[in-house]
């Protein structure tokens, strides 16, 4: 679809699931049954009120989405950065992107000294909300695969910005990633 990142997908699957033999004491109520697992183990596992097996549907959706998952990318650290900033917003750290490459974020770990404001931008726009994180807290967040198109041309940077509400302090920034 337009306007969608490249990682929203829409997945349909028809699944048939055998009715399992309910009676008629406590119909509708969930009820455990015993369920075959793919590796041959037996366990009880949670049924709907019409006695289809839940976990089913989630096993024949992920055999079905299997060929589309992709891992989250790798790498290393590309950039570290601390800065002390105000209340406007400060650029903590910043990768420049090599032309016709790919950068493909892993992962943004963030520490302050207090509460902090948070965003992410690429080429100069914001593409994360401004995101109010404590100062008991690190910020550790992961990305998948293609979270953001950002095609570089040997100028446009991911940047991770960050201000204060009224008092000034440190902020720390590590970047993951690779280019490919």
């Amino acid at each position: 679809m337009p306007g969608q990142p490249k990682f929203t997908r829409t997945v349909a699957v028809t699944v048939e699931i055998e009715e399992a033999e309910v009676g008629p004491v406590n119909v509708a109520r969930y009820q455990v049954t015993p369920g075959d697992l793919t590796d041959g183990d037996r366990a009880p596992l949670l049924a709907d009120i019409k006695g289809r097996a839940i976990v089913k549907i989630i096993q024949d959706v992920a055999s079905e989405l299997q060929g589309e998952l992709r891992p989250r990318p790798k790498g290393g650290i590309l950039e570290k950065g601390a800065e002390t900033t105000t209340d406007t917003y400060a650029t903590i750290a910043s990768v420049t992107v090599t032309a016709d490459k790919d950068f493909q974020l892993s992962k943004v770990v963030v520490s302050a000294e207090y509460a902090a404001w948070i965003k992410y931008r690429w080429a100069g726009a914001d593409i994360s909300c401004e995101r109010l994180m404590d100062d008991k807290t690190i910020l550790l967040e992961h990305f998948p695969w293609d979270y953001e198109d950002m095609e570089g041309d040997g100028a446009k940077v991911f940047d991770v910005q960050a201000k204060y509400y009224e008092e000034e302090g440190t902020v720390s920034v590590e970047i993951v990633g690779e280019e490919v």
